[in-house]
């Protein structure tokens, strides 16, 4: 790969116009998923409560080693990535998530700029109360407010209420949005879930939806209906229900969802979802079909297929849909994940569970070190690289990653590299120091270098390595090949 300077000069060949659209338009990790249907939010709830169950990061017992960065990067060419995105995590003393900081990179000054930013805060039990984001105003040189989400708790610290708000520019301050209010059975199940608006007009919250849920003796989920609340006859009316089946190890095998005919009084079959098992006991396939009228048929619509690594993180995904052209289920996408199996993510500081990735990150057990996404091209056919997400440990923000020739500290060669480097200095320096570091954000040089010192790296693995050289208050930050 070449570093990070030859790369600006790469790029300049392009039409800015054109291709600095990237960064602004870039949506990375928008898996083909199958559809939802609009009225759906209890999904937006599983996402909620996910976030706060954060146990995984309060069991670690060293809080040494936290995940810092992690930073998307996109495929120019072969072997050669841009960063474009870099999300900043920091933590507290005791290893709770407080702040989660993006950075874009400018297409024109090729310089990292803020974007947006979560701040977190909690309550006395460790439970997440406060969600706050905000986004950077160039103008002003300030972070906006945007949203803010509050979360109250029983006394077993299961989650209860949701409150949503929207800053309101106009005046100043946040404005009432969305409530959700979730009752719980005696063994902490939710069994009652009501969702409400807020109407300015009238200064009042109004119900919206309401979600009741039914369990078998395993506390296994059985039944989901939702309601939807009719003005005219104010009450509450059939909209959707979700039926559940699982097979003998208590496994979800289906999911039946059905919409409400208000004009024959009956539930209408509109999606099902049938999940396969590996032997190992993790999901290996699951298929969509939707249910087609009239003639009532079933037509696939979408497929996910798994597979796990030996310590059941999950490895791959590829999915499909439908091709109404071709008549058959197409591939879209892939996905492939990247551990450190000699480390437990139980040892870790790192984000609550649901901000990774996979479909089934629930499953992961070993230090995760990042994936890369692959996209489609039915010309070849093949699957092709469309970007990489890196994740980095302890205090690797990026600084200064593409500059002009005269930010240089200086020039490294050859990159890709096979035995020695060799750095040629831009300029006179007091002191320059070299560090180089691996994927997993360990250190494997730290060395003072003189001008046209060359550097030994043959003792190490073949890889992708970030380098950052230090001079006189400079810091110049870029990637190394080793083949």
């Amino acid at each position: 790969m070449k570093q990070r300077f030859t790369l600006f000069i790469i790029i300049s060949c392009f039409s800015l116009g054109v291709f600095g659209q990237v960064y602004t338009e870039f949506t990375p990790a928008q898996k083909p998923k199958s559809p939802e249907r609009p009225s759906a939010y209890h999904a937006l709830l599983d996402a909620y409560k996910a976030f706060q169950q954060n146990t995984l990061r309060k069991s670690a017992t060293d809080l040494s080693t936290y995940l810092d960065t992690a930073e998307i990067q996109l495929l120019l060419q072969e072997d050669q990535y841009l960063p474009i995105i870099s999300q900043i995590i920091t933590y507290d003393i005791s290893g709770k998530l407080t702040n989660m900081r993006t950075i874009v990179l400018n297409d024109q000054t090729f310089q990292w700029e803020n974007s947006s930013k979560t701040e977190y805060s909690y309550d006395i039990n460790g439970n997440i109360s406060q969600v706050v984001s905000k986004e950077w105003n160039v103008g002003s040189s300030t972070w906006i407010p945007v949203s803010k989400t509050e979360y109250s708790y029983d006394a077993n610290d299961n989650l209860i209420q949701i409150l949503d708000y929207e800053w309101g520019q106009s005046v100043g301050q946040y404005l009432n949005s969305r409530k959700v209010t979730m009752t719980l059975d005696e063994n902490g199940l939710e069994t009652l879930t009501l969702v409400s608006f807020w109407d300015a007009n009238e200064g009042q919250w109004v119900e919206s939806w309401k979600y009741e849920y039914n369990y078998d003796p395993n506390d296994a989920l059985l039944l989901e209906t939702e309601y939807a609340w009719d003005n005219d006859a104010s009450d509450w009316v059939f909209s959707w229900k979700t039926d559940y089946t699982y097979n003998e190890d208590e496994q979800l095998t289906t999911k039946e969802e059905y919409n409400w005919d208000s004009q024959t009084s009956l539930w209408t079959a509109y999606w099902e979802s049938i999940i396969t098992y590996d032997a190992g006991g993790n999901v290996y396939q699951q298929i969509d079909s939707e249910y087609l009228l009239p003639g009532g048929t079933w037509q696939e619509q979408w497929k996910g297929v798994y597979t796990f690594d030996e310590q059941n993180n999950p490895l791959t995904e590829i999915y499909s849909q439908w091709d109404e052209a071709a008549t058959q289920l197409a591939p879209t996408a892939k996905y492939e994940y990247v551990y450190d199996p000699g480390t437990l993510l139980s040892e870790l500081v790192v984000p609550p569970i649901s901000w990774f990735v996979s479909d089934y990150r629930q499953q992961i057990v070993s230090k995760p070190l990042g994936y890369i996404s692959y996209d489609y091209n039915s010309e070849t056919p093949a699957f092709e690289v469309y970007y990489q997400e890196v994740y980095y440990f302890n205090e690797h923000h990026p600084t200064n990653v593409i500059g002009s020739e005269t930010s240089r500290i200086a020039s490294i060669f050859p990159n890709p590299v096979r035995e020695h480097i060799t750095l040629n200095f831009a300029g006179e320096y007091h002191e320059v120091s070299f560090e180089l570091y691996d994927v997993t954000g360990r250190r494997v040089i730290q060395t003072r270098v003189e001008n046209g010192e060359s550097l030994n790296l043959e003792g190490l693995q073949n890889g992708i390595y970030l380098y950052r050289i230090s001079a006189d208050e400079q810091i110049q930050t870029g990637k190394l090949l080793k083949k």
